[in-house]
């Protein structure tokens, strides 16, 4: 049964394939030397399927184009959430080894005034006495 599902979709697909073959050859058969004026700043003869080629390469292009301008707008904005988070993660390491360099209390010990704390800290640079 499986077998015969995929007889039907191929011979769907190769039937698809042909009309559209056909229908392409029949255009293009019919407007080979179909002449058409177009006007840029002057007025030019030149045949329809000319002009439609010409037409779906500019058009080909111009996605193209459109398409890699999007990407690098949104490479551009990766960057720069790429350095931002760099930058923070940065100062808060700065913070963190700055925070590790401040003589800490032990706990238990009383809370003194800020005057305490930098007399001890002199105290802390000085040799102890024997």
């Amino acid at each position: 049964m499986g077998n015969l599902w995929l007889k039907i979709k191929v011979g769907t697909k190769i039937a698809i394939f042909v009309i559209l073959l056909i229908a392409t050859l029949l255009f293009v058969f019919n407007n080979s030397n179909k002449p058409v004026k177009i006007w840029l700043w002057n007025e030019y003869d030149i045949t329809l399927l000319k002009v439609l080629f010409f037409t779906v390469l500019v058009s080909v292009i111009f996605t193209i184009l459109i398409g890699t301008a999007f990407r690098t707008v949104r490479q551009i904005k990766e960057i720069r959430a790429r350095s931002r988070s760099q930058r923070l993660e940065e100062e808060i390491r700065d913070m963190k080894s700055k925070a590790s360099m401040l003589q800490t209390r032990a706990p238990g010990t009383p809370g003194g005034s800020a005057a305490d704390i930098s007399a001890s800290s002199t105290d802390a640079s000085e040799p102890p006495e024997p």
